[in-house]
């Protein structure tokens, strides 16, 4: 067994294809949703720096839909801050 076979089915095991098992044990993925954004961004980055610019494009390619998924709208900041907390 390969290391990436290793990292994927420790990755299954762990949180579920979809973090369905994660969701079931903790109720929310969120953390460990951001985590793992940024480990796929330095894999990324390190694939750019290593000269392999298609893996690393197609890799920011997925980021940038995992990013979307995870932030936060502006209007839901704005009405949080309105109720006193600071940005």
């Amino acid at each position: 067994m390969s290391l990436d076979d290793f990292k994927a089915v420790f990755y299954f095991r762990s949180y579920g294809e979809s973090f369905e098992r994660l969701e079931s044990i903790k109720g929310e993925t969120s953390p460990e949703s951001a985590l793992l954004v940024r480990l796929k961004l330095l894999k990324a980055i390190t694939a750019f720096h290593g000269g392999n610019s298609d893996l690393a494009l197609s890799i920011f390619k997925e980021l940038e839909e995992e990013l979307n998924v995870l932030c936060v709208p502006k209007e839901l900041i704005d009405e949080v801050a309105a109720q006193g907390f600071s940005r």
